[in-house]
């Protein structure tokens, strides 16, 4: 990732975190799905965009099987990070119920 990239990327965060402020779920997902895409050679975007939708899906009680997928993605580029794996358990819970 070059200089030029991080204010971009730094606004784009920003707007996901409007986004969820505010409400608006699908909104937010788009712009970290965006992320995992225009992003893919930043493991650390990659990481916290994974992780942002899967807690997003676990908030909103949608698409848990997206959650899922999403968190495990974050879990397992990160594996000491505590906290995927407590939203991971999480979900497994969400979804037995």
């Amino acid at each position: 990732m070059n200089n030029n990239e991080v204010p971009e990327l730094r606004s784009i965060w920003d707007e996901a975190k409007g986004h969820i402020e505010r409400g608006e779920y699908d909104k937010a997902v788009e712009i970290y799905k965006y992320i995992i895409i225009r992003y893919a050679d930043n493991a650390i975007a990659v990481e916290y965009a994974n992780a942002y939708i899967g807690d997003i899906y676990l908030t909103t009680r949608q698409h848990l099987d997206l959650a899922e997928k999403h968190l495990k993605k974050a879990a397992t580029a990160a594996p000491v990070n505590q906290h995927y794996h407590y939203l991971l358990g999480f979900t497994y819970s969400v979804k037995e119920q």
